[in-house]
C-alpha cells in the first residue's frame, strides 16, 4: 500500500497544478 502513496500525491500535486493554471487562464480572460 505504501508503494502507491508517491504514486497519488504527485498525481495530485499534478491535478492540483493544472486546475490552478486553468483557473489563472479564466482569470485573465475575465479580465480583458
Amino acid at each position: 500500500k505504501d508503494v502507491n502513496a508517491p504514486i497519488m500525491k504527485a498525481a495530485n500535486y499534478a491535478f492540483v497544478g493544472d486546475a490552478i493554471e486553468i483557473l489563472a487562464a479564466l482569470i485573465k480572460a475575465l479580465k480583458q
